[in-house]
């Protein structure tokens, strides 16, 4: 399609698993940069959590990945 490609990185979850961006090649990635203080932010959540539990919970085509920023930082 002629888009090019995100610069790949990883990211470790909150159970200290990691997750790479090429680790999800071929489907549809939705990442979200948040922060714990940011009250749209906090707002947004129950909607994303909604999409989530829709497209499959990552067992499937769509992959949900939010980066959070807690308060302070």
């Amino acid at each position: 399609n002629g888009a090019d490609a995100a610069p790949d990185f990883t990211l470790v979850d909150q159970n200290g698993e990691e997750h790479t961006l090429s680790a999800y090649k071929g489907k549809v990635v939705f990442l979200n940069f948040w922060t714990t203080w940011c009250g749209y932010c906090v707002e947004e959540m129950p909607d994303i959590q909604d999409l989530y539990e829709e497209y499959g919970r990552n067992e499937e085509d769509v992959v949900f990945l939010a980066v959070a920023s807690p308060a302070g930082d």
